[in-house]
């Protein structure tokens, strides 16, 4: 039976912002010598060049005061201007980086943008009389982060990949023997000249009203959907601009599902493969984006509040190509100058109809989609690891955090 201190905030944990140099966010820079860590959720806000006036007292944890943002330094920063605060532990029974873990696993009541440093020292802080064991419980919860972070930089380096591929795979292609076509400065006679610009020569443009007939849409409000399973499927501009990628993969994407009440107003023109669904309304320049429909199988699905179902006239267009393309500059920076409204963002199917397409041969245009659905391949299996150690880390937090059944808890235990 081990034993555990339950101590008051006050008692055991110091507010050291004082020690501190604070950096106005508008002298952040992209680059330099000391990181500067603030109450926002980037975990480096910016630089300085200021590396004299660097927090040294490490490790360290900086909570941000408005945000409740909590963060674990081990090396000098700076501390953004505006509502962060420095941590430390007051006594050298208690290990930082596990008090760290356990603010994590504790958190304050939001109360909006407003100060919340008070609510943190009316809380108590539960630890282990070991010092041996609290550190040992940290390097279990950091391993678990390390692997974390590890996949997310992983994450972030093939987004950066496929971002510098859908730029050169919609406007060189991929010829016959599998590699880009060299630039149009390069090899000019490869490219024609058209109102989207240089593009290859098999390729054809067409306007995306001769390419694709609109059909409609209904408008339920999320009070008309339900996670349960149902008889229609509903795709809705909101999942649309945040939960599905490019391609909706039914067999992989739960639908939400339309309640009873709500089957007569969604209708009866269901999605079929190679479908497109527009989300015509966002809070900012997102507007356009699409998905598109893949794997449907029997199912009956409809377009949804707040979008644009779109399906193409002809056959010929490869699998999932469609939604590599309607997503990527080449097509979406088309509909900037339509989108309208301030603080919501809308573009009509009128305008969408404006736009034109590049169709290339269908066989290149399935090299395409396979080389851009290899890398979210990749992207999928990293954040399958991300999700699956974010649950491990969760529970073991709440495992290792909290005081076993058998432990005896004593008060005061900071001499």
């Amino acid at each position: 039976m081990g034993k555990w201190v339950k101590d008051g905030f006050d008692s055991v944990v110091r507010d050291d912002t004082h020690n501190g140099t604070k950096i106005p966010a508008v002298e952040y820079m992209r680059s330099g010598a000391c990181p500067i860590i603030d109450q926002g959720q980037d975990f480096i806000a910016g630089y300085s060049d200021d590396i004299t006036a660097a927090y040294q007292n490490l490790p360290a944890i900086v909570f941000g005061d408005h945000t409740r943002v909590l963060k674990f330094a081990n090396f000098p920063f700076l501390l953004g201007a505006d509502g962060a605060k420095i941590l430390q532990p007051t006594t050298d029974k208690l290990d930082c980086q596990y008090l760290f873990y356990y603010l994590l696993q504790n958190p304050v009541p939001s109360t909006g943008y407003n100060r919340h440093f008070s609510w943190l020292k009316r809380m108590s802080v539960v630890y282990p009389v070991s010092l041996d064991e609290q550190r040992h419980i940290a390097e279990i919860l950091t391993t678990c982060d390390e692997v974390i972070e590890k996949s997310e930089a992983v994450v972030e380096k093939y987004r950066a990949i496929k971002a510098g591929m859908l730029k050169d795979l919609f406007t060189r292609g991929i010829g016959k023997n599998g590699k880009l076509r060299p630039p149009p400065e390069s090899a000019p006679q490869l490219y024609k000249d058209t109102a989207l610009g240089k593009v290859p020569r098999e390729w054809a443009v067409k306007s995306f009203d001769s390419a694709f007939e609109l059909h409609g849409n209904n408008t339920l409000s999320r009070a008309f959907l339900t996670n349960q399973n149902g008889a229609v499927r509903n795709v809705h501009y909101g999942d649309v601009l945040i939960k599905y990628d490019t391609i909706l993969d039914c067999n992989d994407k739960p639908l939400p599902s339309v309640i009873d009440e709500g089957v007569r107003q969604a209708g009866n023109d269901y999605l079929q493969n190679g479908d497109l669904v527009f989300a015509d309304t966002a809070e900012d320049d997102t507007v356009g984006k699409a998905v598109e429909l893949y794997n449907v199988g029997d199912r009956k699905i409809v377009s949804g509040l707040h979008t644009i179902f779109a399906r193409p006239k002809e056959d010929g267009f490869a699998s999932r190509w469609l939604g590599y393309y309607v997503n990527s500059d080449s097509f979406h920076n088309q509909l900037l100058p339509f989108i309208v409204g301030s603080k919501v963002s809308s573009v009509s199917r009128t305008n969408i109809k404006r736009t034109l397409v590049v169709i290339p041969e269908s066989d290149e245009q399935q090299r395409i989609a396979e080389r851009l659905s290899a890398i979210d391949a990749k992207i999928a299996d990293e954040l399958a690891v991300i999700a699956k150690y974010r649950k491990v880390k969760a529970g073991l937090m709440a495992r290792l955090l909290t005081p076993p059944p058998d432990a005896e808890i004593v008060d005061g235990g900071v001499e």
